[in-house]
């Protein structure tokens, strides 16, 4: 049911061996006890150490009724690679992704359905191994602009609904800040790691096509598929250039079989995800003690969106967008990514660090890191499974601020979700076949044309036979995929297992500050509410270079500006720009509108403490609700 647009080289194995072994011998609990998976696999030896994920639920793969509470997913690694990784499902099978620095790997069982194709039964319990590559021009569309925070508006909740905009705003306000302070007070003095709380949400598109795939097991099918890719989002989160990362911890799974009405899809992607925010806000908000509170949620979505350009073209190479800095915002922390392969892991992770404050890398968003070389690169594209030190920096930053207060609190909902995650693999779930059959359908497989180093990179998938044959690139084969005797994909190389087990890396050096710089002259922009004389500010900074961080050293602790308000009454008085506030954000919102069909010409400033909010002009849309490019007041 996947898009052919993107695969590699695939094989037919017996199913691996599995051992099981205690960690140590004074540790018994089951969490700790370690998992010794074998496989031998086009060309590569794959010895995986793996440790049950209890974050993710088998309770999710069956009947209420029958529910166990023992989780059947793993974190791991393979330990004849370098910087490998794998997410592991054993709950039917074996299914997973395996990720080396050269290639992605994906293992999974071989489909009843075609069993009856094969022409011997020289295997008793068949698994296919694929080895799998992201197209180039696939994009993000922060990287033509911003994306549109969303604010609040009337909607056909009944349950205390305020009547009016401005009652809704303060409202949410009230709530967020209420909560937030509430949090403050319980984190202040707990030393644990964050957790992002997650909720995934499956609309009807993405599972109408997995309907197609697997039509008489679509419902376990779906599910595995999810548990897997939300395996790799937190194994990819976890890799050692993030530095001291978030826990991402799924508390909610919902498949939309029917759409929901107040939930309109849309393949233009910012309709889509403003009208998805509202709605996960409602579900959120409304549903207080029926389910979960997250911190995040996640759209998975069977539709392929595109992204209007600064030309009014549209772009359909666009495959997922979050509100940057939108973490903790109610309405705002909320992330859409098509959900038709494993190319939505490094979507979904992307997005993901968006919210967390991540810019894009390069000079155009204002730091020095690679543009073409990282997870947070603009475009997708071969072995960028690794995080630049601008990424981490932008995230220690982020946790730093107040924002991040709510990843301090875990929710007071209880679920056999709620427990902390040891390692996993992906690659391990779903081999390299696997990932090539998920990515262009029944038949394709890894081409046999790419050495099993280069899948690390980008795997390539052929989609026919013989003289029929066409080679897709698909995406970076998966963590701990094979790719060559004794190695496997460890973070877009391919590693040797035997020294994946330690990080090699030069000296840690922590950041230092800078000194303070003297405060600039007093600057205004002369926009005044009311009778409220204009007002200035004078600005000192300072950098994180005495010395810079490197090789996973702390980035500096603090602010990195100081700001002090001034009298501009005598700026504005010689000044020919003076404007009212009302009359700024009207001629900023009459110009938006000229290039943007969708915007009114009218617009409001969003009430927060936060300066990411409040400090923007946010005009208002057609279709109801507010949206902002930046637009500074």
């Amino acid at each position: 049911y996947y898009r052919s647009q993107d695969f590699s080289h695939i094989e037919i194995i017996e199913s691996p061996i599995l051992r099981y072994q205690n960690s140590n011998k004074t540790e018994n609990h089951k969490h700790k006890r370690k998992l010794q998976l074998h496989l031998n696999s086009l060309g590569e030896k794959f010895y995986l150490d793996l440790w049950k994920n209890p974050s993710l639920s088998t309770s999710l793969l069956q009947p209420k009724k029958s529910r166990q509470k023992d989780s059947c997913f793993y974190h791991g690694k393979s330990v004849l690679h370098k910087d490998s990784s794998a997410a592991i499902s054993l709950c039917d099978g074996v299914r997973g992704y395996i990720q080396t620095p050269q290639a992605s790997y994906v293992i999974h069982p071989f489909p009843e359905h075609l069993k009856q194709r094969m022409k011997s039964d020289e295997y008793e319990k068949p698994h296919i191994v694929v080895r799998r590559e992201i197209s180039p021009d696939t994009f993000c569309p922060h990287a033509l602009r911003k994306h549109n925070q969303i604010s609040l508006k009337n909607t056909t909740m009944k349950e205390s609904e305020p009547e009016t905009m401005e009652e809704s705003l303060a409202f949410e306000m009230n709530e967020t800040l209420a909560g937030n302070r509430t949090r403050e007070r319980r984190s202040t003095a707990s030393k644990s790691p964050a957790i992002i709380e997650t909720a995934v949400f499956i609309d009807q598109a993405l599972y109408d096509q997995m309907r197609r795939t697997f039509p008489s097991d679509t419902d376990r099918q779906m599910t595995t598929f999810v548990l897997t890719m939300m395996n790799a989002v937190q194994r990819l989160f976890q890799h050692s250039t993030l530095g001291k990362s978030p826990e991402i911890r799924l508390v909610l799974m919902e498949t939309l079989k029917v759409q929901p009405q107040e939930l309109r899809p849309s393949d233009n992607i910012d309709t889509y995800l403003t009208n998805f925010c509202i709605w996960q806000h409602n579900r959120r908000h409304y549903g207080r003690g029926k389910s979960p509170r997250w911190d995040h949620a996640l759209l998975l979505s069977g539709i392929n969106m595109y992204v209007v350009d600064e030309s009014g073209r549209r772009k359909r190479h666009v495959v997922g967008l979050a509100p940057v800095s939108g973490m903790c915002n109610p309405l705002n922390s909320c992330t859409i990514s098509e959900g038709t392969s494993f190319q939505t892991v490094l979507v979904a992770a992307h997005e993901m660090g968006h919210s967390l404050g991540m810019e894009h890398d390069g000079h155009q968003d204002g730091n020095h890191c690679d543009s073409d070389t990282y997870v947070m690169s603009p475009t997708l594209g071969a072995g960028k499974t690794t995080w630049s030190s601008c990424s981490k920096q932008y995230l220690e930053k982020f946790l730093r601020s107040p924002q991040a207060s709510c990843l301090q609190a875990p929710s007071p909902y209880t679920t056999d979700l709620l427990e902390p995650p040891p390692e996993k693999l992906p690659g391990q779930v779903y081999d390299a076949d696997y990932q090539c059959t998920l990515r262009y359908g029944d038949g394709s497989r890894r081409s046999n044309l790419q050495t099993s180093e280069e899948i690390c990179r980008m795997l390539r998938c052929d989609t026919g036979y013989g003289s029929k044959g066409v080679s897709f690139a698909a995406h970076p084969a998966l963590e701990g995929t094979s790719c060559g005797r004794d190695k496997w994909c460890q973070g877009g190389v391919c590693a040797h297992m035997q020294r994946s087990a330690g990080t090699l890396r030069g000296g840690i050096v922590d950041g230092g500050w800078s000194a303070w710089s003297s405060y600039s002259t007093c600057t205004s922009d002369c926009v005044a509410r009311g009778s409220v004389p204009a007002v200035g500010i004078m600005v000192a900074t300072r950098r994180c270079d005495n010395p810079r961080p490197q090789n996973g050293g702390r980035f500096c602790v603090g602010k990195d500006r100081r700001v002090l308000t001034c009298d501009a009454t005598r700026i504005c008085s010689l000044s020919t720009r003076k404007l009212m506030l009302d009359e700024f954000i009207s001629d900023t919102c009459r110009q938006a509108s000229s290039r943007d069909n969708t915007l009114e010409i009218t617009g409001t400033q969003f009430p927060s403490q936060e300066n990411s909010h409040s400090c923007y002009v946010w005009c208002h849309k057609r279709g109801g609700g507010y949206m902002t490019q930046g637009w500074t007041i």
